[in-house]
């Protein structure tokens, strides 16, 4: 077990490392000496060693890319239900992340009625990439 206050650095290879540290004591983001590129909240250190085992076998490159395989048969599955519905079909929610997902999907969402979102200031403006405009909720 990682005593209260201690922390504790796991070299999985020369440029992943985990760093274990107890999160009651980490009050503010600027106490970390450098960006971090995962954070997992746990409510133990009890068990670390066997935690930093399982990500070592989480984060391989083949998970990864098994991971985003998976995730653009998911996207691929959706966009073929979506243009097969028989009737209007419109999208919810105009977020930023948006062009990415249908960079992914391989689509323009040409098939989308009208995109809707709350923010007023999109309404009647355009996403890059895609092809429908964004409307207000009536």
């Amino acid at each position: 077990m990682i005593p209260y206050g201690e922390q504790k650095i796991i070299f999985i290879n020369k440029k992943t490392q985990i760093l274990g540290r107890f999160i009651e004591e980490l009050r503010d983001s600027s106490e970390i000496e450098k960006r971090l590129d995962l954070v997992i909240s746990a409510h133990t250190f009890e068990h670390a060693e066997d935690l930093f085992d399982q990500f070592k076998m989480l984060i391989g490159l083949a998970t990864v890319k098994k991971g985003f395989m998976s995730f653009l048969e998911l996207l691929r599955l959706a966009h073929e239900q979506l243009v097969q519905l028989d009737e209007p079909c419109y999208g919810f929610g105009a977020a930023q992340m948006l062009p990415v997902l249908t960079h992914h999907m391989g689509s323009d969402l040409g098939f989308l009625k009208a995109l809707i979102d709350d923010n007023g200031e999109r309404i009647g403006k355009c996403l890059p990439g895609i092809d429908c405009f964004i409307v207000a909720p009536s």
